[in-house]
């Protein structure tokens, strides 16, 4: 038997936090049902677990009961209104309020499939905001790429006495450092899934490790999400990190003229790849594209430059270049370290210093070179000139 009183607003917050693992179609009926035990309320996909808990008038016993269903009609009541939700020993599951009385989908609360963390644990408890901004930085860079399933999540690495996070979709690497001792993560690759979760929730207190790092459980106030991680092996990317101090040219850009110039240009590349070519001078560089149909350049003055050697020409994915400034985005200026228009370059906000980085893998240009063509017909001072 379950009987719970609360508000319409206190739960449907709870029932918010759990709808990120709640499937809208399941072949498995259970799956797409809340567990009650007093006033917590727990949701999972098998791979995902999260509870929440939730403020309540009175709440005792046990019962599973259809989400969607529940959710649906609990926040279309004024969140002020008090609600009752029973089940009975018959099995039947009953939703109250003032003017209103519903029957809802119930499930026997024991075939509610549990998450559990056995065997021994390690406890992290100096988590810090760096978490989360580590897992946003390296979201983007996450592949979607099933048959190399090891790379669908973020790698925590703590290779060289460094932990960070990493995550790559083989076109495309991002590293932020994190600044607090992740020891017992070192090695686990988090799923996609799981780090959507975590972004949408305020930064875990604590985080609880397996022995065999199977499973992983973050605990934030009134909310837990145990998940499982993904067994495989991570790549050793640091292979194909290029050494900064050993590129043959850096350019430095202002972020925002930079951003608002490749969506201007990218209007004009290619559907199919989207590439658009660099080239870069003297205090100026052009980013442009050329395709059968349309072309564009747009000429960025106020470069900094560094090391500058000949064949400072490189193509990448657009989008992939748009998604990097706002990685990003916490910077005024970013900095491309590059070799040749082969090699994967560096993007990284204020210069030398940032640990965070984000490496591109080179695309193959027009071959014309169209950037660098255009790029000759302009100069810092006829650009300040033009100004």
């Amino acid at each position: 038997m379950y009987h719970l009183e609360t508000t319409a607003g206190l739960l449907t917050a709870a029932l918010k936090t759990l709808k990120p693992v709640v499937e809208p179609r399941v072949t498995i009926p259970i799956l797409g049902a809340v567990l009650f035990d007093g006033a917590r309320a727990m949701a999972t996909n098998l791979d995902i677990t999260i509870s929440a808990g939730f403020a309540a008038i009175k709440a005792e016993g046990k019962a599973c009961v259809s989400y969607a269903f529940l959710e649906r009609v609990v926040r279309l009541i004024d969140k002020n209104a008090e609600i009752a939700v029973d089940v009975g020993n018959d099995g039947a599951a009953t939703l109250s309020f003032p003017g209103g009385r519903y029957r809802l989908p119930a499930f026997d609360a024991r075939d509610f499939p549990d998450l559990e963390m056995s065997g021994d644990v390690s406890r992290i408890g100096n988590v810090t905001d760096k978490l989360r901004d580590a897992l946003a930085f390296t979201a983007p860079s996450i592949s979607t790429e099933e048959t190399r399933y090891y790379l669908n999540g973020v790698f925590f690495d703590g290779s060289e006495g460094k932990f960070g996070i990493v995550a790559t979709d083989g076109h495309r690497l991002s590293c932020f450092p994190l600044d607090f001792d992740a020891t017992a993560l070192a090695g686990i690759i988090l799923p996609r899934q799981t780090v959507n979760v975590l972004l949408k929730l305020p930064t875990p207190k604590a985080i609880i490790v397996t022995k065999d790092q199977k499973k992983v459980e973050f605990q934030l106030d009134g909310v837990t999400v145990r998940t499982k991680t993904i067994d495989g092996t991570f790549p050793d990317w640091r292979r194909i990190v290029p050494k900064r101090a050993e590129a043959k040219q850096a350019a430095t850009f202002n972020r925002q003229a930079l951003e608002s110039a490749t969506k201007r240009v990218m209007m004009a590349s290619n559907e199919r790849g989207r590439s658009i070519e660099f080239a870069i001078g003297e205090a100026v560089a052009t980013v442009g594209t050329k395709n059968l149909d349309a072309s564009g350049v747009e000429y960025i003055d106020g470069v900094d430059l560094s090391a500058p050697t000949a064949g400072g020409d490189i193509a990448f994915n657009a989008a992939y270049v748009l998604t990097a400034l706002d990685q990003l985005k916490r910077s005024e200026r970013v900095t491309m370290w590059m070799d040749d228009a082969g090699s994967p370059a560096t993007f990284t906000g204020n210069a030398a210093e940032a640990k965070e980085f984000i490496i591109l893998m080179p695309m193959r240009s027009s071959g014309d070179g169209f950037a660098r063509q255009e790029l000759a017909r302009f100069s810092a001072p006829a650009l300040k000139a033009a100004a």
